[in-house]
Order: structure tokens, then C-alpha cells, then sequence
């Protein structure tokens, strides 16, 4: 299965910062980083207030692709 053919609930992860906050370019934080069943959260300061997006994924359809 391909990552973007993926559905389903994902565990959210809030436990790293990103490279780039590690790096301390918090313009280009990644916020979120969806993979499969994972979704990892930026924990940086600058990323306190994200709200995750992609943590329900609906199975894709012909009529939804």
C-alpha cells in the first residue's frame, strides 16, 4: 500500500520538534507530518497552538480521488 492510499485513525505524536525548529527556522515548521498510521506533531513552542489536521483519513473512492 501506497502512503497516500492510507486510511483510517492515526495516533497522534507530540514528542519532537521538527528539523527545522531544531534548527530554529520556525518560519518553515512543518506542523504536522503524516505517515500511514502516524502522525507526528511538531512539540516546539512555536507549534503550540496546531490543531492536527490529517488525523481521520477517509478511505478514497472513485467519486472522492
Amino acid at each position: 500500500m501506497h502512503p497516500d492510499e492510507w486510511y483510517g485513525t492515526r495516533n497522534v505524536t507530540r514528542e519532537n520538534k521538527c528539523g527545522f525548529c531544531r534548527d530554529t527556522f520556525h518560519e518553515n515548521c512543518s506542523h504536522e507530518i503524516a505517515w500511514f498510521e502516524k502522525l507526528w506533531v511538531c512539540a516546539c513552542e512555536c507549534n503550540a497552538s496546531w490543531v492536527p489536521k490529517n488525523v481521520t483519513v477517509a478511505r478514497k473512492t472513485k467519486e472522492n480521488k
